[in-house]
């Protein structure tokens, strides 16, 4: 078309007078066409004024870079109806996109080599190498809390994260004397400084301690406020100035508040793993504590992205546990997710590799003069019911030892008629609710008891017309209760203390 008609208005002077636009090469003359192309199909009118979306000179630079060749590939596009102006407007962004980023790839310095031989690292340190299985369990919270790394503890609300981590925060002070700034306490969820300074002089930390700021409570959001930042920009700078001057264990409570304030998405790992780089370095030097929550479906393992478990050192739940102490505030099974060096394992009962949710033990919070909040290992509940086992199968008042004296007695009162095997498995199932057992236990446990007692020449059994009856043949039953026994017959209420016949 003539030049007088070109809607991109003479673009940058390339052609003469009387010269023809589908003679001319250039990427100017180029979007000439694309424009003429766009009047024609009615995408913008003679004064290059868009009719659908926005004028196609705000594309005019991004057409401009991509040369003539592909902006006369558009203009076919466009005139055969497969291309309109929205369209081709997306297709620039998306070019334009690839094209800053090839760019900056070739302006990325060449990587100088870095040496990683004997000569350059040196030999191992063997005095630095453990020689023991377990690593040690962790300095702060009964062995919960490692003295370096970083630690995620989830569970609903309520449950008692808080309370364990101002526990955690007071182990890290008192094990400095009380300095300030020994643990340092981030509080994003809004509990408030007051409350929590609450908490820890209920739990006996000492006045000064609280004063001095041994924890030191932190409520970024407000810091930011005063200072005119965000609180996701106010996070990274309190993160980035204790990376020189850090604590022995720092809380972040919580996770859902750092990732809302940075606008990401707990079911985004990019940046669920934005928020946990924040403690990159941090987790290198000092016990880095995040707290987080559950989803409302699944409560074995914390909510959103697998990130979350993959990239912090240790995973813990907290699921809620009854507990019929008054004293108790709060009480909660602790359960190991992840356990990457391996120290929690010997939290656990057997002490064996851990499988996901493996029980670490029970941890309450106490009311009292002062507060407490402990941990009661699952290795030590077990060895304490071991302990407890024996002492009652030494002295007979272990449950399998007082049925057994039961069976042995309903049969020497049974005298010379006996009782029928079936009366006696009918009578375990009705022994207190203690001692009684469903009825296959029951019948299982029944027969191996009299085999025994034949075995042993104590009882035997008279063939009887439908079944046998089982006769005590010792001189005295082994089992002799005293009158005040609570186990002395079938002590369900309303039953008779003699077998049924």
């Amino acid at each position: 078309m003539p030049h007088a008609q070109n809607p991109a208005n003479s673009a940058d002077g390339a052609l003469k007078t009387g010269e023809s636009w589908n003679n001319d090469n250039s990427a100017a003359a180029a979007y000439a066409r694309l424009c003429q192309s766009l009047v024609d199909e009615g995408h913008i009118d003679t004064e290059g004024r868009a009719i659908e979306r926005a004028q196609p000179d705000m594309l005019r630079a991004g057409l401009l870079r991509l040369g003539a060749d592909q902006i006369d590939h558009f203009t076919e596009s466009v005139s055969a109806g497969m291309l309109n102006l929205a369209e081709l407007g997306q297709i620039v962004a998306i070019r334009d996109k690839h094209m800053v980023s090839e760019q900056a790839a070739r302006l990325q310095p060449d990587v100088e080599p870095i040496a990683i031989d004997l000569a350059a690292l040196g030999e191992v340190d063997l005095a630095t190498v453990s020689d023991t299985a377990d690593p040690p369990l962790g300095p702060y919270l009964d062995g919960l809390l490692p003295e370096v790394g970083c630690a995620l503890l989830a569970g609903k609300g309520g449950v008692g994260k808080t309370w364990v981590c101002l526990r955690a925060c007071q182990d890290a002070a008192k094990a400095s004397g009380w300095a300030t700034g020994a643990a340092v306490y981030l509080d994003l969820d809004g509990n408030g400084a007051d409350k929590l300074n609450a908490r820890l002089w209920m739990l006996g930390m000492p006045d000064d301690a609280i004063r001095q700021r041994a924890v030191n409570i932190v409520d970024p959001a407000a810091l930011g406020g005063e200072r005119r930042m965000s609180t996701f920009e106010t996070l990274r700078g309190i993160l980035r100035w204790l990376e020189g001057s850090p604590p022995r264990l720092l809380v972040i409570d919580s996770f859902a508040k750092a990732i809302a304030a940075m606008g990401g998405s707990e079911n985004d790992a990019s940046d669920t793993n934005r928020v946990l780089g924040l403690v990159e370095v941090l987790r290198t030097l000092c016990c880095v504590v995040v707290i987080d929550h559950v989803g409302h479906e699944s409560t074995s393992r914390p909510r959103g992205a697998a990130a979350k478990i993959d990239t912090p050192d240790t995973v813990m739940m907290l699921h809620p546990h009854e507990d019929v102490d008054a004293d108790v505030v709060a009480a909660a099974k602790v359960l190991a997710v992840k356990d990457r060096h391996g120290a929690l394992r010997q939290l656990a009962a057997s002490g064996d590799l851990m499988a996901s949710g493996s029980q670490l033990g029970v941890i309450r919070v106490r009311r009292g003069e002062p507060y407490s909040v402990d941990l009661l290992t699952a290795r030590a509940a077990n060895e304490a019911a071991g302990a407890a086992s024996l002492l009652a199968r030494a002295t007979g008042t272990d449950p399998t030892s007082l049925r057994r004296a039961e069976i042995e007695r309903w049969i020497a009162d049974s005298g010379t008629e006996g009782i029928s095997v079936s009366n006696l498995r009918v009578s375990v199932e009705k022994l207190h609710k203690t001692l009684a057992l469903p009825r296959p236990e029951a019948r299982e446990f029944v027969a191996d008891v009299l085999g025994d007692l034949m075995r042993s020449g104590r009882v035997r059994e008279t063939p009887v017309r439908g079944g046998a009856r089982v006769v005590w043949t010792a001189p005295e039953p082994i089992f002799d209760p005293g009158p005040d026994d609570p186990f002395a017959g079938p002590v369900a209420p309303g039953w008779d203390s003699t077998p049924p016949q």
